[in-house]
């Protein structure tokens, strides 16, 4: 919603405090007033607000009523009139006055302003922008922005600045312009350049102005290079790593916000997490709580229930009560539906089997590829092993350790011991040699071996396994350490290894023969274990395939089972629908289901968007560095289960956004929609390409984009970090790492791999080049490095300048224009210039006048005071040549509005004292109600857009996806309710509901002047927001004395933005409503008449006018642009025959007939700034006038309105009549039980407790209400003083008069609204029977039981079908003093005794 920065209206208290932050008009009262929380100055209210939308052309700026400042503003002057934007309540405001006065100017001359009024002191910083009130006088204040008062400010803010001029102007007779010295020296004045040459004057104030030099120029011959500069800097409290919530089971990292891939387009996605919630979702568009639905179920009323129902709704709804009421039908259903459950379990467990089986046939196929599988696997690991030794099997580990294998692993550790024993001893005799390998392979003594040990004298020689000594400085002796040393030897060598080199064991009988032994007992142990190894693997294959052929089988089962579930379920809720009908006479119930909603992770995306101007800035100058705009409303939103993970964002242009998920089952989904259905399309699994885990494994690669390309390879040093292509194609960017650093190397593709790349230095980039993208921003060869900055919260970028070798041409302006009027360049003439330029786009008297302000206000002569310390400047004299100036050159008609205008210049301290603290400054008193209506209807307000060949109606003047989101699929009758047309409801249904209204459209081709033209007819203000041209519709309204005029303003037809589709529903809807259509066009470029009106040719057969008799009742007015005097015979003329031969081919099917009724005019418009260009505006009001009112109120038209914009968002062609009957018909029955109940249209606060007593409501409650109706009475007391049966009389006869009272305000209440359709309309039909019915059951909820009291003789006053025994409700006992009931000894008497 706007920035601080945005341009204001404001109003601010003199006598109090108050200011506001943005765009707005303020008041306030003696009486502390409620506060604005958007103004950060007590008494202060912003009363306009100007956020940013999506435009076709970028960002643009639109004005919108500030609703929370508006009613903290009306409250403050008569609380309580404003409840919402559309129910305020103006005429209780016309009777209190106001006096408004415009202020604008310098910011600082402002801020003096405020102080000096006591709204804000010294150390209060200010940034106001709206109005504020002393008593009845009230400052409207114009905050401007930093550069609205630059003469050469860019083109959005020269926009803004006349528009909110123009709401200055237009609220206030006197204004007051607040002028720095700064601003005001800086005025050129018009006798600074009166010694320039007078010819030269008139040549060039009267044309220069329009004339703009451009050329081709030729750039330098340019190399292949890249440089980097400084790019933007995005701030954005999103830009945050989130705290993982409780309970959140999932990767964190998922919460954290991520850019998002994009040639084109630029964003960033963030992440919340969801918990497990309970959500509730309408079966139908009437809303039941668990309780309603037993009652419902208890009740005899017909259950329209869906057929499509899941099976936990359906059993939902039966333990709510539906098996009660229908409980031969719901056992015989139950009963089917476990026949049918047990019958695929039983087909589920046969098909399974025959699985099981088949799988156990080839088992041994199986079992064999796995013991080829095992043995080449032993060999892999003992490649010294022969494949012939395994005669029954083998093993695949390095180690042969194992229970069985211990022989092996004795035999070949003492082996070891052994030769480790001789390596380490030389010279031993045979006898030795003998001695020592008995006691190490045979005896297997240590002791002995010892023994043997100290006998021998070391020796040194070379190893086998190049065998170490052992540890010298050992306290062991030098055979224990040997001994030691060889059974560490031998637990080192492994048995592969082992193995390996046993056939290289020296010559030697004792290990010879050992080492053969060993080998034969590996063999023996390996073909022991293999048989066991390969039966065990093909144990667990065999067990993983039956495993995964029982899911297949039961997916397969369980799908037909649910499909027959289905069909069950279907025929049992049309056959307790049909019992339902048979068994009641009651009307249709809608209910409701709750559903578990899992765990999800709701990601959003925020596009990054640029402002209409900056784009256009940044196309005229290269090295201009735009600041793209975050917009949260038009952030898109999608959801998916906590346990899916988006591995791919990509946004693509048109607003579409390219999806990679993965399932809990690693299943890859593809989606390709756009922004606004993405969500829809993940619910509804509508994948563009679906992925199964078991197809495609753990890891792949997916080609989004199929095209051939040709290869082209480059040799790295290293494995790159990271690679990026150009959005443009000139080039790759290397990430790599080199000497500790991240550095950057681009590569042109016309010289590829021939050149060692071009090294990029980039400035200050705080942000992981890893997580950096490469996108490009207006066009493709405007790259930029973008990275997120989580540390700052910002969205950082780095601009590349590519060049290619090639000499380049470009498109230029040869220099800048003054911006002056005058022959000086000017820099702040705007302060004043600002007037003309109102005056130049907006009507000085236009042709026809609002009449919203009533004679009883006290207009006062237009003022406007400059104030400033350079105060003896002429300003008025000035001010004077720029009103000269203007009436010479526009030729418009002006009257005396701007020569009666006062100016004059004071210096601010007198005018402190003689204006701000004089009672006498005489300024105009308008009523409140009036001058808050005609501010209201100043402001256009954005009723509806076309998109992707869709009608599309706004609320509140601002587009909303969740609105959209909400409406899919949506019938008329609740878009209509979904509708508002914002700060017009109130207009329409309360100030002016009676007033009859004429509605005035606008249409033609693109930037032809169609907003001009109905603001010099009507008085409006279209064209008052950024865009360059109308996008969709946008409707103001004028009041006059004898109806209200609604002007529409739409967009060009035939633009490049439009289809035809789109064209024709804007051309439905502007004929089907309007009285008046002007259809502005060119003449030269629009001869193909067939062509441009081909639209409504295509609209006239869609709604039949004979079955909507209240719509097409338009005269179609073609006005062609730009015609002299001397061709405008011959130009009626050729169009006449064109129009002719239209109605020639089509006959009764063309569209003059059809849509406006066969009433068309031409007329050949003059060329702008002409006098015969301005005074056709009357001959056209002069046409309005004389159009038939079709639409006889506000209310009728606000009706009207919505039902047609629902019909044509709906596709929906039916008569329009039915639709608006069946609409009206649904709001008064839901209505009618508060109005029978209170009186009321609405819910308020319960004046009398009268009350339509269903049977279904508690006796407690009806008792409770009949006793509030009973003590009402007046006579209540006097019962034991009269005739007991005379008293009872009395009673129902009030009682009766209550009810009837009631039923026949109420029944007038509906009269009043159905009037004006058909009686027999089924709808209209049903809501009579509705209302005869209440009325029987609230007659019948007044009826006394009259019967005799269980305790006294008087009679029982409650309800007719109270609950337990009968009472008077009295103490019965006498009340009366007499002799008879004061004996002693009596005791007291009842009631009625005798």
């Amino acid at each position: 919603m706007g920035d601080s920065s945005s341009p204001p209206l404001v109003l601010a208290a003199a006598s109090q405090s108050s200011t506001a932050e943005k765009s707005g008009t303020v008041a306030t009262e003696p009486a502390p007033p409620p506060e604005d929380p958007s103004c950060p100055i007590k008494g202060m209210y912003r009363l306009l607000d100007l956020i940013t939308e999506q435009g076709s052309s970028g960002l643009v700026d639109k004005i919108v009523i500030a609703q929370e400042s508006l009613q903290a503003f009306i409250n403050a002057l008569s609380p309580g009139a404003y409840s919402s934007i559309t129910r305020v309540n103006f005429k209780i405001l016309d009777y209190l006055l106001l006096k408004p006065i415009g202020v604008y100017g310098s910011r600082e001359e402002i801020v003096r302003f405020l102080r000096e009024m006591g709204a804000i002191d010294v150390e209060m910083c200010v940034n106001p922008s709206g109005a504020a009130i002393a008593q009845e006088q009230t400052y409207v204040l114009y905050w401007p922005e930093d550069t609205t008062w630059d003469d050469n400010a860019v083109s959005t803010v020269q926009r803004n600045r006349v528009t909110f001029m123009r709401y200055l102007t237009k609220l206030c007779d006197q204004l007051v312009c607040l002028l720095s010295t700064e601003h005001s020296q800086a005025i050129v004045w018009g006798d600074e350049v009166d010694d320039m040459d007078d010819a030269s004057l008139d040549s060039e104030n009267d044309d220069s102005d329009r004339l703009y030099d451009f050329m081709v120029a030729k750039t330098n011959e340019q190399e292949e290079n890249v440089i980097a500069r400084q790019g933007f800097t995005m701030n954005s409290s999103r830009l945050v790593n989130q705290p993982p919530p409780p309970n959140m089971h999932i990767d964190p990292s998922i919460l954290s916000p991520r850019l998002l891939y994009g040639e084109t387009t630029q964003g960033f996605m963030t992440a919340d997490f969801r918990p497990a919630r309970a959500t509730v979702e309408p079966f139908s568009h009437d809303h039941q709580s668990a309780s309603q639905i037993r009652l419902l179920f208890e009740d005899d009323v017909v259950l329209c229930l869906s057929e499509t129902l899941e099976d936990k709704a359906l059993k939902t709804l039966m333990r709510l009560g539906l098996s009660t009421r229908f409980p031969e039908e719901y056992e015989a259903w139950e009963k089917g539906r476990v026949e049918i459950e047990k019958r695929f379990q039983k087909l589920l467990s046969r098909r399974q089997a025959e699985v099981h089986v088949n799988l156990e046939q080839n088992s041994g196929e199986i079992r064999a590829k796995v013991r080829e599988s095992v043995i080449g696997e032993i060999l892999r690991a003992f490649p010294m092993l022969r494949r012939d030794g395994f005669s029954s099997g083998s093993r695949s580990a390095d180690s042969i350790n194992s229970g069985e294998a211990t022989d092996f692993q004795f035999k070949k550790e003492r082996l070891l011991i052994l030769y480790y024993l001789l390596e380490n001893y030389e010279g031993l005799s045979a006898s030795q040699t003998r001695s020592l390998g008995d006691a190490v392979l045979v005896g297997r003594d240590k002791q002995k071996t010892l023994g043997i040990l100290k006998t021998f004298a070391k020796g040194e020689k070379g190893g086998w396994f190049s065998v170490p000594w052992g540890n010298k400085k050992s306290p062991l002796s030098k055979e224990e350490a040997m001994w030691r040393s060889a059974n560490n030897y031998a637990t080192t060598i492994s048995d592969s290894r082992f193995l390996a080199h046993i056939k290289t064991i020296p010559v030697n009988d004792f290990l010879h023969d050992a080492a053969v032994e060993c080998e034969e007992t590996a063999y023996d142990c390996l073909a022991t274990q293999l048989d066991s190894l390969v039966s065990g693997i093909s144990q667990q294959i065999l067990s993983t395939q039956k495993d995964e052929c029982d899911r297949q089988v039961q997916r397969e089962v369980k799908s037909d089972e649910e499909k027959e579930l289905k069909i069950s379920r279907a025929e049992f809720v049309r056959q307790i629908e049909d019992l339902c009908r048979e068994r009641s006479r009651s009307a249709p119930v809608r209910v409701r289901k709750e559903t578990l909603q899992n765990q999800e992770v709701e990601y959003k995306i925020h596009i990054l968007r640029l402002l209409a101007d900056q784009k256009h800035n940044l196309q005229l100058d290269p090295s201009y560095v735009p600041v793209p705009v975050l917009n949260e409303r038009l952030s898109q939103s999608f959801h998916v289960p906590s346990e899916t993970v988006v591995k791919y964002a990509h946004l693509l242009e048109g607003d579409r956004i390219l999806l990679g998920l993965v399932d809990a089952q690693g299943n890859v989904m593809i989606l390709l929609d756009r922004l606004s259905r993405i969500d829809a399309t993940i619910q509804s699994r509508s994948y563009a390409k679906f992925f199964h885990q078991d197809k495609i494994g753990q890891t792949c690669l997916i080609a989004f984009d199929e095209s051939k390309r040709m290869p082209a390879s480059l040799q790295l040093p290293r494995i790159p970090r990271a690679i990026y292509s150009a959005p443009d194609g000139s080039c790759v960017l290397i990430v790599q790492d080199e000497h500790g650093e991240r550095t950057i190397t681009a590569y042109h593709w016309s010289t590829f791999a021939s050149t060692r790349g071009i090294s990029v230095t980039l400035p200050d980039f705080p942000v992981d080049l890893d997580a950096a993208l490469l996108t490009s921003i207006v066009n493709r060869n405007n790259i930029n490095f973008v990275g997120l900055d989580l540390d700052t919260r910002s969205c950082r970028s780095v601009i590349l300048d590519i060049t290619r070798k090639a000499t380049e041409f470009t498109f230029q302006e040869r220099r800048s224009k003054g911006s002056g009027r005058h022959g000086k360049q000017t820099v702040h003439n705007s302060l004043i210039d600002c007037h003309s330029d109102v005056w130049t786009r907006f009507p000085v008297v236009p042709a026809v006048k609002r009449h919203t302000i009533t004679s009883s206000s006290q207009r006062q002569r237009k003022t406007l005071v400059f104030v400033t310390d350079d105060h003896r400047r002429p300003f008025s004299s000035h001010f004077s040549d720029i009103i000269s100036a203007f009436e010479k050159t526009s030729r418009k008609p002006t009257g005396d509005e701007l020569k009666s205008i006062v100016v004059s210049a004071r210096p601010f301290p007198s005018f402190t004292q003689q204006f701000l603290s004089s009672p006498d400054w005489p300024v105009t008193r308008f009523r409140a109600g009036e001058w808050l209506a005609d501010l209201l209807c100043l402001i256009p307000i954005h009723i509806a857009i076309t998109h992707e060949n869709r009608f599309v109606p706004l609320k509140d003047g601002v587009v909303s996806p969740q609105l959209e989101k909400s409406l899919l699929g949506a019938e008329v009758n609740r878009i209509v309710d979904s509708l508002s047309l914002g700060w017009y409801e109130s207009i329409f249904q309360s100030y002016w509901a009676s007033k009859p209204v004429k509605v005035v459209s606008s249409m033609g081709e693109q930037s032809v002047g169609k907003s001009f033209t109905l603001n010099h007819l009507v008085d409006t203000s279209f064209a008052g927001s950024a865009m360059r041209t109308t996008e969709g519709v946008w409707m103001s309204v004028s009041p006059t004395e004898d109806a209200l005029i609604v002007a529409l303003d739409f967009e060009g037809v035939h633009s490049l933005e439009r289809s035809a589709q789109e064209d024709t529903l804007l051309v439905l809807f502007n004929t089907a409503i309007s009285n008046l259509v002007l259809f502005r066009n060119n003449f030269a470029l629009s001869r193909d008449i067939s062509g441009l009106f081909q639209s409504f040719q295509s609209s006239s057969s869609v709604l039949d006018p004979a079955s909507n008799p209240s719509l097409f009742q338009s005269t179609l007015v073609v006005i062609i642009k730009d015609v002299i005097d001397s061709d405008k015979a011959e130009v009626t003329r050729e169009f006449a025959l064109k129009f002719q031969k239209i109605v020639q081919d089509e006959q009764d099917a063309n569209f003059i007939t059809r849509l406006h009724a066969g009433k068309l005019q031409i007329i050949p418009w003059p060329v702008i700034e002409s006098r015969e260009f301005y005074r056709l505006f009357s001959a056209v009001k002069k046409k309005l006038d004389q159009q038939r009112t079709s639409h006889n109120t506000a209310g009728e038209f606000l009706h009207t309105l919505k039902t047609l914009m629902a019909k044509l968002k709906a596709n929906d062609w039916g008569a329009m009549s039915q639709t608006m009957a069946a609409h009206r018909a649904n709001s008064l029955l839901a209505i009618l039980p508060v109005a029978l109940e209170t009186g009321y249209s609405e819910v308020v606060p319960e004046i009398e407790p009268l009350k339509r007593q269903r049977p279904d409501m508690p006796a407690a409650d009806r008792e409770h209400r009949l006793s509030i109706l009973r003590d009402s009475w007046d006579r209540a007391g006097s019962r034991q003083h009269v005739d007991d049966s005379e008293w009872i009389s009395d009673l129902v006869q009030y009682l009766t008069r209550l009810v009837d009272l009631r039923v026949g305000h109420v029944d007038k209440w509906l009269k009043s609204n159905i009037q004006r359709f058909q009686a027999e309309h089924a709808s209209i039909e049903e809501l009579r029977r509705t209302f005869n019915s209440a009325v029987i059951d609230l007659r019948a909820g007044v009826q006394l039981c009259k019967s005799q009291c269980a305790d006294c003789n008087l009679f029982c006053i409650q309800g007719r079908f109270h609950e337990g025994d009968h009472d008077c409700l009295t103490s019965h006992e006498c009340v009366h003093d007499c002799t008879f009931c004061n004996q002693e000894l009596l005791a007291a008497r009842i009631c009625g005794q005798t």
